[in-house]
């Protein structure tokens, strides 16, 4: 967890120790996809924006949906790996489907989300070209 108002580390989590089965894991420096942390954010960027509403309707699918950007193209998958039709923007966010969520993101686009982002104080870290961190 990280303090909001000066980027203090309060908690980390790695290891139980440092000789533990499979080596020693600092997750605070290791490079991963955010994964549903964002989502939050996402959702209130778009309805901050005034995109949408908690009762929105958003369809869930195709599964895979598959996203095509400058640098890559990425296969995105719900946890269960199904479609889950049209439902409301707090079902989708209630239920932590990928598909709607980054359907959401892209109705705004991402930029306006990271701007949302660091308008409420958290500064989102940079991708670089080749998709690393």
């Amino acid at each position: 967890a990280e303090n909001p108002q000066n980027g203090e580390i309060l908690v980390m989590v790695g290891s139980p120790d440092y000789n533990s089965q499979g080596g020693q894991y600092n997750w605070t420096t290791i490079p991963r996809n955010v994964g549903s942390s964002v989502k939050p954010y996402t959702y209130a960027a778009v309805i901050n924006a005034r995109a949408a509403t908690v009762d929105t309707p958003v369809y869930d699918g195709p599964t895979p949906l598959v996203y095509k950007d400058a640098y890559s193209t990425t296969k995105i998958y719900n946890y269960d790996l199904r479609s889950h039709g049209v439902l409301p923007l707090k079902k989708a966010m209630g239920n932590s489907l990928n598909i709607c969520a980054v359907k959401v993101e892209l109705s705004i686009g991402v930029p306006a989300v990271l701007s949302f982002m660091r308008n409420i104080g958290v500064q989102p870290r940079y991708i670089n070209a080749d998709g690393s961190y």
